[in-house]
């Protein structure tokens, strides 16, 4: 008789273990799924900038490229991406009530003397560990600044929806012109 109760009350104690064993095996493959979803929806991210990255330059070039011609081109980005800069370091920037922290963050960055395009807020692209500034040129072997940004402010912002965006060129002479 003794036996059995002894042999029911082990069974008792090491069912509470199994229970917090198999909690803890459960909260470990939680949190592995949200970490492994957190990274996909990041990559997702990082190809989207990427994509539009390369995929305005090479608009810009083909325009560049053309004789003459206008077009309204919609791109789509992060969500986290609120705008889409336009500006040049050659000119003063024009600060506004708007624009007056997007300059003081546009001039942190150490490249942005070699750039014309940021993405905005600047802090979204760099916490995937990507640029948050370009450098928008034309030409296959040798580049040439074929971006001209002197009929719009400095800097320029176009404001994005949910991460898509508008935006009209113009080739005008030898430049590509951003139209407001």
């Amino acid at each position: 008789m003794k036996f059995s109760s002894l042999n029911r009350k082990s069974q008792a104690m090491s069912m509470p273990f199994t229970m917090i064993f198999s909690l803890i095996v459960i909260a470990f493959i939680i949190y592995v799924g949200f970490i492994t979803i957190k990274g996909f929806l990041e990559n997702a991210d990082r190809i989207k900038i990427a994509d539009f990255a390369t995929s305005f330059k090479y608009d810009v070039n083909t325009l560049w490229q053309a004789t003459a011609g206008s077009k309204a081109y919609s791109y789509n980005v992060p969500s986290k991406i609120t705008q889409i800069c336009f500006a040049s370091s050659a000119r003063a920037f024009t600060t506004s009530q708007n624009t007056s922290q997007i300059v003081f963050d546009i001039k942190k960055l150490s490249n942005y003397q070699n750039s014309n395009l940021f993405l905005y807020p600047l802090s979204a692209p760099l916490a995937l560990g990507i640029p948050a500034s370009y450098k928008i040129d034309c030409g296959e072997t040798t580049k040439v600044d074929c971006l001209d940004l002197s009929s719009i402010p400095n800097p320029y912002c176009i404001p994005t929806d949910k991460g898509s965006f508008k935006i009209n060129l113009e080739k005008s002479g030898r430049v590509v012109k951003v139209v407001e």
